[in-house]
């Protein structure tokens, strides 16, 4: 029987998978060269309050959160905080209403030099 768990009221299904853990930037670049629409999740190990969001439309992020925290902002704390788990939701979109966040590839350096790691599932 599967378990329905619930992570900041969207509703994702615990199968049984295999996770891997690597760079969060890895993880992003794989979405990216795929040109994937969806979102991101990361649970953040220090609080289980809010989850890291990060939205890509065609591969390119256009949108990040954490909580009432949007864009620069969000990237901007995304160093001082270690990931546990994270689950991509294909196909989910938003609407926003400013771009302010750097291009994918800047983001995704920012990321890569944080050295931030995340277990992601095997596809």
């Amino acid at each position: 029987m599967e378990k329905i768990r619930y992570l900041n009221s969207v509703a994702t299904r615990t199968l049984p998978e295999s996770y891997r853990e690597l760079l969060l930037a890895d993880a992003l670049d794989r979405y990216r060269s795929r040109n994937k629409t969806g979102v991101l999740f990361v649970d953040v190990k220090q609080s289980s309050l809010y989850l890291i969001r990060i939205y890509l439309r065609g591969g390119e992020i256009y949108c990040l959160s954490y909580g009432p925290v949007k864009g620069n902002e969000c990237l901007e704390l995304l160093e001082f905080y270690d990931f546990k788990k994270a689950v991509f939701l294909d196909g989910i979109a938003i609407q926003v209403a400013k771009h302010d966040i750097p291009e994918t590839g800047r983001i995704i350096s920012f990321i890569r030099s944080t050295g931030k790691t995340v277990s992601v599932a095997a596809h």
